[in-house]
């Protein structure tokens, strides 16, 4: 057979090449036995000899008219039924038309390597290979697989049309599943396409309906499985009866592409279907799972919108059309797919393999995400449609007795949407954005109110999304939506209460006042509220509500000003305008309090400010002051917290965190900073529920999710947080996300799996923005994997790197030494694992200075950095042999550090006072540190790049190869295994 030229023709419905010889085209052998062709095109294709009978142990099977039992053909060969006459099983036979027979001793040799390898490979989703040879007689190659009784997913399209979106993802993760497990033996599928797709089940005498009833069931199936106990979900399996897919020809195509004469198949490198091929498979450029996640967006494509996604005549035509041609997204908007799945196919469909999905397994994780995002709503929909008459009647009847199953909204719930300025003027903003906050600072001094933060609220500025909708998503009863015209000298206020379950007004009314009566136009708003939800107000709670802050109508309107500036914050803006920001916001408070000395709440967003500029001692000064102004402050006091555990001092932070949470039962920011409190105490339980309920008052906001993610991983329930990061992958900004992806990989080497934690920072959208931080836990993978040169690079590199990227000043200034000091230390630890000592002296001799003088500049110093410099010495010293001054500094700064101080610190004192012991010959004192750290939480890896103490790191971790041959060891692991015990 002729070799396929780049500038060789391509069929236009199906993609596959059409064979030429001397006479002139064939045509495309696939479409023309579809349309009924006779024998002749076997007969003009002298690529293919004569079917024999047998073919070794195979007896291919022939219709009752006598033909040849033909199952399919393309490109590479012939499939027949055969049947297996030692093991009496049906079986696929495909006889290669190749000519491989005429190779060289050498490449025939390579085949039967690369298809030895492909055979091995045993999946639910791939049809096993069960046998490879060559006929003697001919030379020609063959081999016999499962037979898949069915009909490609090519066929099913082309019949039924194409598939719906749910369906379509149905397909997509079992074959997401199949690469995944190819992907672990280095296997490259090559030729990935809907014709080498089968779907199972007997469909060949199965009508429309019954085929979508088949899809549907399969899909709702899988809902109820995702919303069930593991034990629930487990017990189910073996009742489901629904479609799979199976992925044929596995490794073939790789084979057959191997460097031979030039009879063989493939133009240079490339080998596959054009139409569904990868932009490298036209090149000499290697090949890896990403270009079969390439094939399998063009597939999908293929499968929602019933056309190939590129056309074109010839190879080299379709080649030109992906490097130069957009992606013709208005197909799928037709289709109805859904935002986030187009983003998806976008990124699989990237020229460059570098911007596609690293591997299988974060394929996978972003086709859940969308299918959750999709359940239950669609998937109720299709069983509706193509469940048959007995679901539908249920349904019916479902629909007569009940309501939709939407979550129960607690009827005391409120979210205060922000309001509407009303004019020319939108430098007004900060005074409709400060009604806003003072009418939610009000209600959540209601105790029995659920009241959703302003950050949270603040993402539905100017929306056009549905008062249902919003309720949804903020899991509220009602909504306080406002508008606010300032006129010469008055304000014209409206606000309304909507019933988000049914959309309804239930309140409304309108102010027009002097501006001097603001104060008293939020507090009766406040109140008409309280009572129209029929909540319980106290006394206190009233008098707080309709106290006046400031009788000076222009310092309050300086504070206004001030505060939105300090709020801004939370608004996603960068560190530099942050900083500016707080600046601005002191210059207009310093003039709010000269114009009022007695406005206590400026003093508080002072202190405020000046936390945010890590300002401490003038943050204490600011709170001290409102505290003398009004003692009973609530918000004073949450302030005063948030100074407290700045500096360390728990005791004194929890202290005030009761008195503001008396004040401000119904604050997020009060449960968040408990959480810390309770954190630093190692009150699990408590630490979790108030993280809980911070996520449910703060929904929206990413840093309250981040902070209750974090948590659930310190307590090893991975299963909760990936669950809450698939959440939240499903509705972040995709600028926003960075950081889900570095607590996946805190989760991949938790459960031993640096493969996966490596491909989890390779889907980071800053992966390769060279951010310091990210950098080193980069390089910690690598470690982990135990590439000492690649973690010595990346190391090496990592300062030089966040400079040319203009990122180094994520890098503190006055934490640099201790940064490089750490830097230093690790690389250190990096020649000890390779047994390079002078190597390592040297490192761990320049690290130890560094950190010397960093703690010499920061005398006193709580934070993280003060805690760790003296642990990090201690084990610089026992590398260098020191053995009696690392345990005198390591057990010292363990007792500086008690689990009653901050339990988290304590955990990573305490690992690393662990590797003091046993670097310095200590094995029983090792251990029993060990053991006892085992029970508690510890921080994942990060930029200090710790040792890491999860059951998966102590396995991968070199840190501890000194002591994997004690069987304590092993206790230790499965110790770590297990989930923290909640007090």
């Amino acid at each position: 057979m002729p070799a396929i030229r780049e500038s060789a023709r391509v069929c236009e419905i199906c993609g596959s090449p059409i064979e030429t010889t001397s006479s002139g085209d064939l045509g495309c052998m696939v479409c023309l036995l579809d349309v009924g062709l006779d024998g002749g095109a076997e007969e003009s294709d002298g690529a293919f000899a004569p079917v024999p009978d047998q073919l070794g142990t195979y007896t291919i099977e022939h219709h009752p008219d006598g033909s040849v039992w033909e199952l399919g053909r393309g490109a590479m060969g012939v499939t027949y039924r055969a049947i297996d006459k030692v093991l009496d099983r049906p079986v696929a036979l495909k006889i290669i038309n190749t000519g491989l027979g005429s190779r060289s001793a050498e490449a025939r040799e390579r085949f039967m390597r690369e298809v030895r390898a492909a055979a091995a490979l045993r999946h639910p989703n791939v049809a096993t290979v069960y046998q490879f040879g060559v006929r003697e007689e001919t030379g020609q190659f063959f081999y016999a697989m499962e037979l898949v009784e069915g009909e490609t997913i090519e066929e099913r399209v082309r019949r039924l049309g194409p598939l719906d979106v749910s369906t379509t993802i149905d397909v997509a993760l079992q074959v997401t599943a199949a690469l995944a497990a190819a992907e672990e033996r280095g296997l490259v599928h090559r030729d990935l396409k809907p014709g080498n797709l089968m779907l199972t089940s007997n469909l060949e005498n199965t009508d429309a309906r019954a085929v979508e009833a088949l899809a549907a069931a399969s899909a709702w199936q899988r809902v109820r499985r995702l919303t069930q106990p593991p034990l629930q979900r487990r017990e189910r399996t073996a009742q489901r009866a629904v479609p799979t897919i199976k992925v044929i020809d596995f490794g073939v195509a790789k084979a057959i592409a191997e460097k031979t004469n030039a009879m063989a198949l493939t133009h240079g490198a490339f080998v596959g279907t054009p139409a569904f091929a990868s932009p490298e498979q036209f090149t000499s450029a290697p090949v890896d799972v990403r270009s079969d996640i390439y094939s399998l967006g063009a597939t999908l494509w293929f499968l929602l919108t019933g056309h190939m996604l590129f056309g074109g005549r010839t190879v080299e035509e379709m080649r030109d059309a992906r490097q130069s041609k957009s992606l013709p997204i208005e197909q799928l908007k037709i289709a109805r797919v859904p935002r986030r799945f187009v983003a998806l196919l976008v990124s699989m469909l990237a020229v460059e393999p570098a911007a596609r999905p690293a591997g299988a397994r974060e394929l996978e994780a972003r086709l859940l995400a969308i299918r959750r995002e999709l359940a239950p709503s669609k998937a109720l929909l299709r069983l509706a449609v193509g469940a048959g008459i007995v679901v539908a009647t249920l349904l019916i009847v479902w629909g007569f007795y009940r309501k939709p199953t939407a979550p129960l909204l607690p009827e005391k719930s409120i979210a205060i949407l922000p309001f509407t300025i009303i004019g020319e003027d939108k430098e007004d903003t900060y005074f409709a954005d400060g009604i806003q906050d003072d009418v939610l600072t009000d209600l959540t001094k209601v105790p029995d109110l659920k009241v959703i933060s302003r950050r949270s609220a603040a993402q539905y500025r100017d929306t056009r999304t549905s008062t249902r909708e919003i309720g949804q998503a903020l899991q509220v009863s009602h909504l306080l939506e406002g508008s606010v015209r300032k006129v010469a000298g008055g304000i014209h206020v409206t606000a309304q209460l909507i019933d988000t379950r049914d959309e309804k007004q239930t309140w409304a009314e309108k102010y027009d006042r002097d501006i001097a009566d603001l104060f008293q136009i939020q507090s009766e708003i406040s109140q008409a509220i309280v009572t129209r939800l029929k909540a319980t107000l106290s006394p206190a709670a009233r008098a707080a509500i309709e106290e006046k802050p400031t009788q000076d109508d222009e310092a309050y309107d300086l504070y206004l000003r001030a505060r939105a500036l300090v709020y801004a914050h939370d608004l996603g803006v960068s560190q530099k305008t942050i900083d500016e920001n707080n600046r601005k916001a002191i210059t207009l408070l310093d003039s709010a309090i000269a114009r009022d000395p007695n406005f206590a709440l400026a003093y508080c967003v002072l202190g405020e400010a000046d936390l945010l500029l890590e300002e401490s001692d003038k943050a204490k000064e600011a709170v001290e002051v409102a505290l003398r102004i009004s003692p009973n402050s609530a918000e004073a006091h949450l302030v005063h917290a948030r100074y407290f555990l700045g500096v360390e001092d728990v005791s004194a932070a929890e202290k005030e965190l009761t008195i503001a949470a008396a004040g401000l039962p119904g604050r997020a920011d009060v449960f968040a900073l408990r959480a810390d409190v309770e954190t630093r105490r190692g009150q699990w339980k408590q630490a979790l529920h108030d993280r809980e309920k911070a996520s449910e008052l703060d929904p929206q906001d990413l840093t309250t999710i981040q902070d209750l993610i974090f948590l659930n991983i310190e307590l090893r329930n991975y299963v909760n947080a990936e669950r809450l990061l698939d959440q939240t992958i499903a509705i972040a900004p995709q600028q926003s996300i960075w950081w889900l992806w570095i607590f996946k990989s805190y989760i991949a080497l938790a459960r031993g799996d640096a493969k996966a934690a490596m491909a989890a920072l390779d889907y980071s959208p800053d992966r390769h923005r060279g951010f310091y931080n990210e950098n080193h836990l980069l390089a910690h993978v690598f470690l982990m994997e135990r590439n000492y040169s690649r973690a010595e690079e990346i190391l090496q590199s990592a300062e030089e790197i966040a400079k040319k990227h203009n990122v180094l000043a994520n890098v503190q200034e006055h934490n640099e030494a201790f940064l490089r000091g750490i830097t230093l230390e690790k690389l250190g630890r990096i020649a000890r694992f390779r047994g390079e000592q002078e190597k390592a002296k040297k490192y761990f001799e320049a690290a130890r200075p560094l950190l010397e003088e960093w703690l010499a500049k920061n005398p006193g110093d709580h934070s993280w950095h003060g805690s760790h410099a003296p642990a990090y010495i201690a084990e610089i010293d026992a590398a260098l042999g020191h053995k009696e001054d690392a345990i005198r500094e390591g057990r010292r700064i363990a007792e500086l550090w008690p689990f009653q101080r901050n339990a988290l610190i304590a955990s990573n004192i305490q690992v690393l006072l662990a590797v003091v012991y046993m670097w310095s010959g200590e094995r029983d004192a090792a251990l029993q540190q060990l053991m006892e750290v085992a029970r508690v939480p510890v921080i994942p890896p990060s930029a200090n790049m710790l040792p890491g103490f999860s059951a998966g790191e102590l396995k991968l971790n070199p840190i501890w190869d000194d002591l994997r041959s004690d069987p304590r060891f092993d206790k230790i692991i499965a110790e770590a295994a297990k989930p923290v015990k909640l007090d």
